[in-house]
């Protein structure tokens, strides 16, 4: 079970009065609204998902990056007209709402920023050059470039596809029964998007939306990042364990740093190398996290947590040194 916050966890439901059953007869995920929850939307997910918005945004998904990868294929230089557009077209801004990640205290991210987008269009330039036209090489790239963890999966996902999660939500709150507000949520990078969402209670006077999202495209990691799920897929496929020689199967089961580069060297080796780590990719088991199971724990402490500080209430205040001087902070959030 991962680590959780000392923060009280506030639930959808029960802060919007509607019941647990209306959200899984919709087939809604219920966020906790002040604490991340350990879970990531998977694009690959996207088209076998039972909501028709998430269907549609599998192409809007997929031709976005095929965008961006025609843009990187027409770059001469580092500094040229297409690679400035790819590198914008590649910064992913966290936008707050969706109460997913590796948020421990809270619900902010810190999203992917120029740099992260400069070391993209760097490594999708050396897959390009191998004549590799998948757009999901962009998904691909997770399983070994550094610092591309399911925190940046899903900030491309929310970025790319946002009105099709506006239309998501759209239907949900209608079917709710809840009163939202259009809000405009503005990004580091210029954009502006817009949607109908209801507001976060836990954060007055942020305006910031409670964005809900469906469960049968979230995952525990998303298979582009999930060393795990990759590993299973080419070890149960026979095509799969053909491409692969003794020294590279073995990277699967190290989950290193080490292995992580060692696995990078021979994506970019040849095109047949990153057409075989493609394959892996689009042969994982198509399944999103089991919530009934509950396995990494990632509900069931909401709900003990919930029971605990509603049946035992407690302030933990500031301790005070023998200066006088408090050299803690309050943890009294147990009561928000």
């Amino acid at each position: 079970m991962a680590k959780k916050s000392h923060v009280k966890p506030h639930l959808f439901h029960t802060a919007y009065g509607v019941t647990e059953a209306q959200l899984e007869k919709l087939g809604v995920f219920n966020p906790t609204l002040n604490v991340d929850t350990l879970l990531f939307p998977d694009p690959l997910l996207l088209e076998e998902s039972s909501h028709a918005e998430m269907r549609a945004a599998k192409p809007t998904f997929e031709n976005y990056f095929d965008r961006v990868r025609r843009l990187v294929a027409g770059s001469k230089s580092d500094s040229d007209a297409p690679a400035k557009a790819a590198k914008e077209f590649l910064r992913f801004p966290e936008i707050k709402g969706t109460c997913l990640g590796y948020g421990k205290d809270g619900i902010a991210g810190s999203g992917g920023g120029v740099d992260m987008a400069h070391q993209l269009f760097k490594t999708a330039s050396e897959i390009v050059s191998l004549g590799i036209d998948d757009p999901d090489l962009f998904l691909a790239m997770g399983l070994f470039e550094d610092n591309f963890g399911p925190d940046m999966i899903g900030d491309m996902f929310t970025n790319v596809v946002f009105d099709h999660i506006a239309d998501f939500n759209r239907r949900v709150y209608g079917a709710l029964g809840l009163k939202t507000k259009k809000i405009e949520v503005r990004l580091n990078n210029g954009a502006r998007l817009s949607g109908d969402f209801v507001i976060n209670v836990c954060y007055p006077g942020a305006e910031i939306p409670v964005i809900l999202l469906p469960k049968d495209i979230l995952r525990d990691l998303p298979i582009a990042v999930d060393w795990r799920g990759v590993q299973e897929a080419s070890e149960t496929n026979r095509e799969f364990r053909r491409g692969l020689n003794k020294s590279v199967a073995n990277l699967w089961s190290k989950k290193t740093l080490e292995s992580k580069d060692k696995l990078r060297t021979w994506a970019l080796s040849g095109r047949d190398a990153f057409g075989d780590l493609l394959d892996m990719v689009h042969g994982h088991d198509g399944k999103p996290y089991d919530f009934a199971g509950d396995k990494l724990g990632e509900l069931i402490w909401r709900s003990i947590g919930q029971e605990i500080v509603s049946k035992y209430p407690f302030t933990i205040k500031k301790a005070v040194s023998s200066s006088g001087n408090r050299t803690h902070q309050d943890y009294g959030r147990y009561n928000i």
